[in-house]
């Protein structure tokens, strides 16, 4: 028996129409108006639409992962050191960055 491809028939349009239409159909087949089968099939598509795109995201989201070349585990990362590093030679004082001079 052949498994279904999940990620593929959720992101599939004709797959979410038939389902509105179908929807659609029992709604007013059992009494309801046309606005609320309206509603109602709009609804479903919307969120189609919002599906099809968290499945596209995460799917690009691990592509891009996989293919990632540099990987740093966090806890390599020096914080202190870094910081210590980026401001040795800095010799710029706060008031400089807001157009002061300096004796604020």
């Amino acid at each position: 028996m052949n498994s279904i491809d999940w990620k593929r028939k959720l992101t599939s349009r004709k797959f979410w129409v038939a389902i509105a239409a179908f929807i659609s159909g029992l709604i007013l087949a059992f009494g309801g108006t046309e606005g609320t089968a309206s509603t109602v099939s709009g609804v479903i598509l919307q969120g189609a639409a919002v599906i099809g795109y968290l499945l596209a995201e995460g799917l690009t989201d691990a592509a891009n992962k996989e293919s990632n070349v540099l990987s740093i585990p966090l806890e390599e990362i020096d914080i202190e050191k870094t910081l210590k590093d980026a401001t040795a030679n800095d010799t710029t004082y706060p008031s400089d960055n807001y157009g002061g001079n300096g004796n604020e």
